[in-house]
């Protein structure tokens, strides 16, 4: 059988007692897409900022509503069994341990547990938003909650949440913060939201959320200075997710600083 959780909404106006179609359809759409991201988190798959997803990962992690149980509304929800295809359900049951865990830090508004569990900053960025759009559909008049496994807990999604995700996506790790200063030589807006920086005779890719690209397009060709989050490799650093960018202006100075672990790089440059 199929590893398979509950979902429960409740109606907290006590003079109502049902739930609104779109709110539920919303909530398992979204539900579905924290899913499809946990999956690729499990599998190791890259994702692209546009695209489809793998068709290995809709066969494997695609969700069904199989019953629905007593309360203001529950649904038991399973992964779909597709016919003709062999799925195991280790990595679909890794999936669900990594919704607890996500569920638990975010109940407990735990960032470093957050970043222990998708270490992927890109991924982490998605899902964030993913479980954004999920708690924010509840407004003051739902809950829901999660039950997972053989377990009775029920993980809440509550009101405060949406607030705290917002400020996670705005905030960065100490450990992998970068400033920056360069040339943007390069854009690219298919398949993914991406730029290259010219910084110390290298080239850095830099990936930013769509909202950001038109306040990149006019410094294409310019020197700028950018913060960012850095993603680090055994060969060095492979990419920065960009949290802010600025044009410089001719005879300003700026001072690049690189933190990685316990190390600070500082680069200071004039830009004539």
């Amino acid at each position: 059988m199929a590893p398979s959780f509950q979902l429960v909404i409740e109606n907290l106006k006590k003079s109502a007692h049902g739930v609104p179609v779109r709110l539920y359809g919303q909530l398992l759409d979204d539900l579905q897409s924290v899913i499809y991201l946990l999956g690729a988190n499990v599998e190791g798959i890259h994702l692209s900022s546009k695209g489809p997803l793998p068709a290995s990962l809709v066969d494997t992690y695609t969700l069904e509503v199989k019953a629905e149980h007593a309360g203001s509304f529950a649904a038991e929800v399973a992964f779909a069994e597709p016919q003709g295809l062999d799925v195991f359900d280790e990595p679909r049951r890794e999936v669900l341990l990594q919704l607890e865990h996500l569920c638990r830090a975010i109940a407990n508004r735990d960032n470093e547990r957050l970043y222990q569990i998708i270490p992927n900053a890109l991924l982490r960025r998605k899902l964030l938003r993913a479980f954004r759009s999920l708690t924010a559909q509840l407004g003051r008049d739902f809950s829901a909650s999660l039950q997972l496994g053989e377990s009775s807990r029920r993980w809440h999604f509550d009101a405060e949440a949406p607030q705290w995700i917002d400020q996670i996506l705005t905030r960065v790790s100490e450990k992998s913060r970068l400033e920056m200063w360069g040339q943007l030589i390069e854009l690219r807006v298919v398949d993914e939201f991406r730029f290259t920086l010219l910084s110390a005779g290298k080239e850095i890719k830099c990936s930013f959320d769509e909202e950001l690209l038109e306040n990149i397009i006019p410094c294409i060709g310019q020197p700028v200075s950018l913060t960012g989050e850095g993603i680090w490799s055994e060969r060095g650093l492979e990419r920065v997710v960009l949290q802010g960018l600025q044009r410089l202006r001719p005879g300003e100075v700026e001072m690049s600083v690189i933190t990685c672990g316990k190390d600070r790089y500082y680069l200071k440059v004039s830009v004539k």
